[in-house]
């Protein structure tokens, strides 16, 4: 091949919509790469979650539902950040609970592998709710995800 069928190939690549190929390829392989990588790592964290509870004791005082719980960490790089909590009638819509320790202290980072209590968890309001579901939010190396702690019948 010849240095001038070499420039009329390169030409031709160009102006025949090579380069316009080339940078679609770049414009949709840079946003499912992206995607990927968050799939990939929400797969690895049902796979392998943070955390895992039980409940101890459940208990329903006055409106609220009362949840002690013992949790154990099963991964270390995440700091939990706290807890939240919703609600299912029993039509099936979700309802924001309120969801507070009853001893007023924050969440606390749990060492991994020690299942630790955590205290009893107050959650309101409760009326025309079938169940509760607790969650705990983490911060895993700059990417928040939650754990399911109890899902509690009311």
């Amino acid at each position: 091949m010849t240095r001038a069928d070499s420039l009329k190939l390169a030409r031709d690549w160009l102006t025949g919509g090579g380069l316009v190929a080339m940078l679609m390829g770049a414009i949709i392989a840079v946003p499912l790469t992206l995607y990927a990588d968050d799939w990939v790592r929400a797969l690895t964290d049902r796979i392998h979650p943070v955390a895992r509870a039980r409940v101890l004791h459940a208990s329903r005082v006055d409106g609220e539902l009362r949840v002690s719980l013992a949790v154990t960490r099963l991964r270390g790089e995440c700091k939990v950040l706290g807890g939240y909590a919703w609600g299912t009638t029993p039509e099936g819509y979700a309802l924001r609970i309120n969801a507070e320790r009853t001893d007023g202290r924050s969440a606390a980072d749990i060492p991994p592998g020690q299942e630790v209590r955590v205290g009893e968890w107050r959650l309101w309001p409760v009326a025309g709710v079938a169940s509760v579901r607790l969650y705990a939010h983490y911060d895993c190396e700059g990417r928040l995800t939650s754990v399911l702690l109890a899902e509690v019948p009311t």
